[in-house]
């Protein structure tokens, strides 16, 4: 060990004690935080406030090792064996301990007991281990998760029929919206692989579920009351001005698709031009914006309190899950594509659906894709106890006058505590400046400035014009409006059916073109038509 990591400080794997004290739990506690963490040193010789060298005098060093030594190994429980060593400063005689990370968690201080004394190491300091996280160590232990265990309550054949059917479907249906899981063969889900996986359990002719099978299920909110996703949008870069807010509940994976939905309506569409044709991106990577929700989701800790929060700031996105790394996962493994499920059945089911794949290339790809973007490459923070991954947004994104105008109005009913299972009751008033063109293509008759125009095979390059009231229009409301111009006549029921989406989603969307002047209904409820209407000051080129 260099003398400069030596003297670097108190850290997560780093103590000093100027001597041995005579409260020997005073080091007991953090020899016990290390063997449940990822080891760790103590050295015996320098003060822990001034990181002053004071050094072990020369005739007690071997009798103080060998104190320390029997008091370790008598005083933990499952006996730690520590390594000891010396090393030499300015004359001064340091004493290094160094404790493995254990293979039996959890250790504890035998006279403390397995519940009071057990501590963990979080930063530079050692702390008692809450319940959660004591529970935690003893799954670890013996090689399972807490998605694995099953719970006490039978459900019938046709219930777990039913859930592989319905995790099937939502395979089936990547599979047609995602060209790189085409060439994989789907296979039916059945209750064997649950099985397999510890989804499942058959005991005395009786099946029963585990908690992951529950989670993914989604009907049983009230046996995990933190297992949903809170997403909003905050002005600036700190959350002291909120904007909007949602919570997404139910099936796991449904959750995933909600928030990555959520984050897609609020950051911009960036024009791009690629040879002689333009396209339209989004300013973020979309596939590392549901990496690293997905991530969250697959691997943050259900027994910890707390939910998945997903954060929209004018400079990054943030996503923040509870539950630090396991022992053996680290930052820079997961930066290698080191992947090491906490929550092994919900990891293999998301294998099976294609949510997931089954290299742990999801972060790797993250940063290339920022690279490739141009943006700041992603950060990963392991905070002591929650997890948090950053992605920044371009630089032009924080300047309000050129992207976005923020001043919005906006009332929501979300402020309480109230669970609303994906419903959401706001409405939001925009005032945006831009001269951003939307493409849309239409064959229906389009009415301009209220003046009919011919029935003809039009490509139109909506411009919004800057003193306008009218949004940008978003890919999911051009995708609605290339729908209705191929068949004005659809309900709101057929588009989401067709488009893949909830009914209440598209909803939304209808009245978001409707209140903003690009949609209208005319005729009867049930057998009228729409129209789709270029805004006052708008123009087309062919």
């Amino acid at each position: 060990m260099r003398l400069d990591e030596l003297l670097a400080g108190e850290s997560e794997s780093l103590e000093y004690k100027v001597a041995e004290p005579e409260n020997r739990d005073k080091y007991l506690k953090t020899v016990v935080a290390f063997a449940n963490g990822r080891g760790g040193k103590i050295i015996f010789g320098v003060a822990n406030d001034t990181r002053e060298v004071a050094g072990i005098p020369q005739d007690a060093v071997f009798s103080t090792m060998d104190a320390i030594t029997n008091t370790i190994q008598d005083s933990c429980e499952p006996k730690i064996i520590p390594r000891n060593s010396m090393t030499t400063i300015d004359g001064k005689t340091l004493i290094i301990v160094e404790i493995l990370p254990g293979m039996q968690p959890p250790y504890y201080i035998k006279r403390q007991g397995p519940k009071k004394g057990v501590y963990i190491r979080v930063g530079g300091t050692t702390r008692p281990a809450e319940d959660y996280q004591i529970q935690e160590m003893i799954l670890d232990g013996s090689n399972r998760s807490f998605d694995q265990q099953p719970t006490t309550k039978p459900i019938k054949p046709k219930e777990a029929d039913a859930f592989c059917s319905r995790l099937y479907k939502y395979a089936k249906k990547l599979r047609e919206t995602d060209d790189t899981l085409q060439a994989v063969p789907l296979m039916k889900l059945t209750r064997n692989q649950l099985l397999s996986w510890k989804l499942l359990y058959e005991r005395d002719g009786e099946l029963f579920p585990a908690n992951g099978y529950l989670l993914l299920d989604g009907k049983h909110s009230d046996a995990f009351d933190d297992a949903y996703i809170q997403c909003a949008v905050f002005k600036g870069t700190t959350r002291s001005i909120f904007l909007t807010h949602r919570e997404f509940h139910g099936p796991l994976y449904e959750q995933i698709e909600g928030a990555y939905t959520f984050v897609l309506q609020y950051i911009q569409i960036v024009p791009k031009i690629r040879g002689l044709v333009r396209q339209d991106f989004y300013e973020m990577p979309t596939k590392s914006i549901r990496e690293s929700i997905v991530n969250a989701v697959c691997h943050r800790s259900y027994l910890q309190p707390g939910q998945i929060q997903v954060a929209l700031y004018d400079d990054r996105l943030e996503i923040t899950s509870p539950g630090a790394l396991t022992s053996d996962m680290t930052i820079e493994k997961m930066k290698r594509g080191v992947s090491i499920p906490r929550n092994k059945a919900i990891s293999e089911a998301f294998k099976y659906m294609g949510i997931i794949d089954k290299w742990g290339s999801g972060i790797p790809r993250m940063y290339e894709a920022a690279k490739e973007y141009g943006l700041r490459p992603p950060k990963l923070e392991d905070l002591g106890g929650i997890f948090r991954i950053e992605m920044y947004r371009p630089a032009e994104a924080t300047d309000n006058k050129t992207i976005q105008k923020t001043d919005q109005t906006i009332k929501t009913d979300q402020w309480t505590n109230q669970k609303t299972d994906n419903k959401t009751n706001q409405s939001i008033k925009t005032d945006q400046a831009t001269n951003q063109k939307t493409n849309i293509k239409t064959d229906i008759n389009v009415e301009t400035n209220n003046k009919p125009a011919p029935q003809t095979d039009i490509k139109t390059d909506i411009k919004i014009k800057a003193d306008t009231k009218a949004d940008i229009i978003s890919a999911r409301e051009a995708a609605l409006l290339r729908l209705i111009g191929e068949n004005p006549n659809m309900t709101q029921r057929e588009c989401a059916e067709k488009l893949g989406w909830k009914l209440p989603q598209t909803r939304y969307y209808f009245s978001c073109l409707q209140q903003r002047g690009f949609l209208r209904h005319t005729g009867a409820k049930k057998t009228g038509a729409w129209k789709i209407i270029i805004p006052e000051g708008g123009d087309s080129d062919e």
